[in-house]
């Protein structure tokens, strides 16, 4: 009698034990592909808030065909061509900047422009080169490290012609340096050198 109560304990714990493997046979295939189901779509969501970013920062500094736009990036808004960043940032900006072309490359450009950049009442940038009043300067966006802008010579003869910027700050305030390029796709590179406080 005991004998056989032993074997069938040992028969229902054999029984259990199949059925538990059979339920996790089951299960871990659903358990993994779920994982993986939330892996592969972090990874997705991912991919996708980095092309928003990229193509958010590009919309906003290359926003050649779309004007007085009202975008939102993080602390800064874009009203109409004209930049709202925190103002402690922005005053590093202020002040009479000299632009030296061609700088570890061969550039056409022989002129060293004189820019004077203020804040506004309403604490936006403004920035207007002093020697050359042919110029128009406008989607200007300032991000507490870079200033970007576009500039248009207001006087060429074949149309509108305008020079994208994008000067990086340096962290003694008295430089910045960045690619130019053109809309006719031509490249070049320039340093603004920080050569007196603005009037």
């Amino acid at each position: 009698m005991v004998l056989e109560k032993t074997a069938s304990i040992r028969f229902c714990k054999f029984k259990v034990q199949k059925e538990v493997v059979r339920n996790l046979e089951i299960i871990l295939p659903l358990i993994s592909n779920r994982l993986n189901l939330k892996i592969l779509i972090h990874q997705q969501l991912k991919k996708i808030h980095f092309l928003s970013l990229l193509l958010l920062l590009f919309s906003c500094t290359n926003n050649k065909g779309k004007e007085e736009k009202t975008t939102v990036v993080k602390d800064t808004i874009i009203v109409k061509d004209t930049t709202v960043v925190k103002v402690g940032s922005k005053t590093n900006l202020v002040g009479e900047w000299k632009e030296h072309w061609g700088i570890g490359m061969e550039t056409n450009v022989k002129s060293s422009d004189l820019y004077i950049i203020e804040l506004t009442e309403n604490k936006n940038i403004v920035v207007t080169c002093t020697n050359k009043k042919k110029y128009a300067i406008d989607q200007v966006l300032f991000d507490g490290k870079e200033l970007s802008f576009r500039k248009q010579n207001k006087f060429y003869p074949k149309g509108k012609f305008y020079v994208y910027y994008r000067l990086k700050l340096h962290d003694d305030y008295n430089w910045m340096e960045g690619p130019v390029t053109n809309n006719k796709k031509q490249r070049d590179y320039v340093k603004w050198e920080k050569v007196g406080v603005a009037k």
